[in-house]
């Protein structure tokens, strides 16, 4: 029984995940009508993901844009580059998401040689890597980055389990005053984690 219900919380916390953005899920927990237990429920959820590894993320997109929608995608890479990663190497900084036909890539992340391969052939840290992701999240990205203003921008490098993965942001470009009012949010959501921790 406890294994079931420890496998439904954790269904949960991915469900609430793929629904909302990381800030929108922090911007929830200060509406007044969400009852304690949901705001705690949401607060661990946090806590959850903070703590599962993350090794890269794309701090200029999160500044830049405004996350509309996100995805998880699989990456196809090689035992080096799954190595590399897991040290903590890659970097996200003006890297995209390339749809072309029915598939998606990653493009200009750099993921740099494992330190530990030893002699290795040519190796090009920037290749393009090919994404994995079902053939309807492929369309609806397809379909949404014709929509204007809207782009795909890679969000963050993470791992979930034994598997690397990518988050993907459907993403609308921001005015300044959105980039002014950002950061103010982000100041005031980190307060009121820090408080909520505090009373935990």
């Amino acid at each position: 029984r406890h294994k079931g219900t420890e496998k439904s919380t954790v269904k949960l916390i991915f469900v609430l995940f793929q629904r909302f953005t990381e800030t929108q899920a922090r911007a929830i927990i200060q509406k007044d009508h969400i009852s304690i237990s949901k705001r705690l429920f949401i607060v661990n959820c946090l806590l959850f993901v903070e703590h599962m590894p993350t090794y890269a993320k794309n701090k200029f997109a999160y500044h830049d844009y405004e996350i509309l929608d996100t995805l998880e995608a699989g990456l196809v890479l090689t035992g080096r580059e799954t190595k590399a990663i897991r040290t903590g190497t890659v970097r996200l900084k003006g890297s995209y998401v390339s749809l072309r036909g029915d598939e998606a890539w990653l493009v200009n992340a750099h993921i740099p040689r494992y330190k530990y391969a030893g002699i290795a052939l040519e190796y090009d840290p920037e290749q393009p890597r090919k994404l994995l992701l079902k053939r309807k999240e492929i369309a609806y990205l397809e379909g949404k980055s014709h929509e204007k203003g809207l782009t795909i921008v890679p969000l963050s490098v993470y791992s979930n389990g034994r598997h690397i993965k990518l988050s993907i942001g459907v993403a609308k470009g921001k005015k300044l005053h959105d980039k002014r009012r950002t950061k103010k949010e982000r100041d005031i959501q980190k307060d009121v984690m820090r408080d909520l921790k505090g009373s935990m």
